[in-house]
């Protein structure tokens, strides 16, 4: 399955997974990282069949429970965090395999090992959580994408109306804007269709 534009992070709170994952299909976006390590291993458990059935590109951070087995087991996607070393998961998870970066060294070292994608961030100043790092910004961002062949996802502090200034990016992710604060799939699904619309636009107008 191609990688799409929008890559959407699963918010991390007791809401109902499942009825996330179709406001995100209602609107046409098939993939979400599940970053959720506050659920049971029998929780996640639970949900990942429906969970790939309606998100084909469904893919598991490392940091749930069992998430590694599990990615094996429903063929989903892995994701990594910065602090781990590309190579060796590489060799370990045939799957798609994407990892967390913070700069042009970390992505360098995500291609050479031969991931697929890279989450880089922070770009701005994140919506979800407090960061005491210095954002990027979007031309240092769009910058590390024209140096690599991997595509590269913008985090930190996006929402639609930011989309066109990271417009040199293969995509973006989002986690605090799309989900808010508060659960509300009307709203939700309204910020995907925001966010799908923007990239389409932007992407189609600069020929990619």
């Amino acid at each position: 399955m191609t990688l799409q534009r929008l890559m959407p992070i699963s918010p991390g709170r007791q809401q109902n997974l499942i009825d996330d994952a179709q406001a995100l299909r209602d609107e046409g976006c098939l993939q979400m990282i599940l970053r959720e390590p506050h659920r049971s291993r029998w929780s996640i458990e639970a949900s990942l069949p429906t969970l790939k059935r309606i998100l084909p590109g469904l893919i598991l951070h490392a940091t749930n429970v069992n998430a590694w087995r599990f990615a094996e087991i429903h063929e989903t996607g892995l994701h990594l965090p910065s602090q781990v070393d590309p190579k060796l998961w590489r060799g370990r998870f045939k799957g798609l395999l994407g990892i967390s970066c913070h700069s042009m060294e970390e992505v360098t070292a995500a291609e050479k090992a031969g991931l697929d994608y890279a989450l880089l961030s922070p770009i701005f100043h994140p919506l979800s959580k407090q960061d005491s790092r210095t954002p990027l910004g979007p031309k240092a961002a769009e910058s590390i994408q024209r140096a690599t062949a991997l595509p590269v996802f913008g985090l930190g502090g996006m929402h639609p109306k930011r989309v066109s200034e990271c417009a040199g990016l293969y995509g973006v992710a989002s986690l605090g804007h799309l989900f808010g604060k508060r659960t509300n799939r009307t709203r939700q699904k309204a910020r995907t269709k925001a966010f799908l619309d923007q990239l389409q636009k932007d992407h189609q107008s600069i020929g990619h």
